[in-house]
């Protein structure tokens, strides 16, 4: 969970909204070095949507898309099944098929 970490992170900012696909959305960017990303949250429910990532290397970038969506709750957390990513030319969909979500133990 990347989201975790944003707050405490000198290199995030939000940058306003955005129209995704004919949806509001919440735009966070966290730039580094080399690596820049920038999050999408649907305004309407809060959920990621988007994560683009930009790599700048020897003074040339390369744009890498992850499209996010069909979230199904497993207890109590919210997943994403559905992850299709931009890779130059090609398209690639991941889906998420098992989740295991470690319980804490009780202690005596």
């Amino acid at each position: 969970f990347p989201e975790l970490n944003l707050l405490n992170n000198p290199n995030v900012k939000f940058v306003g909204k955005e129209n995704v696909d004919g949806k509001e959305a919440y735009a966070v960017e966290v730039t580094g070095d080399f690596i820049s990303l920038k999050y999408l949250y649907d305004v309407e429910t809060g959920k990621k949507i988007r994560e683009i990532s930009t790599t700048n290397m020897g003074g040339q970038s390369q744009v890498q898309e992850s499209v996010i969506g069909d979230y199904k709750d497993f207890d109590g957390i919210l997943f994403p099944l559905k992850k299709s990513q931009s890779l130059g030319p090609q398209k690639i969909e991941m889906l998420l098929s098992v989740i295991l979500v470690q319980q804490p133990t009780k202690k005596s």
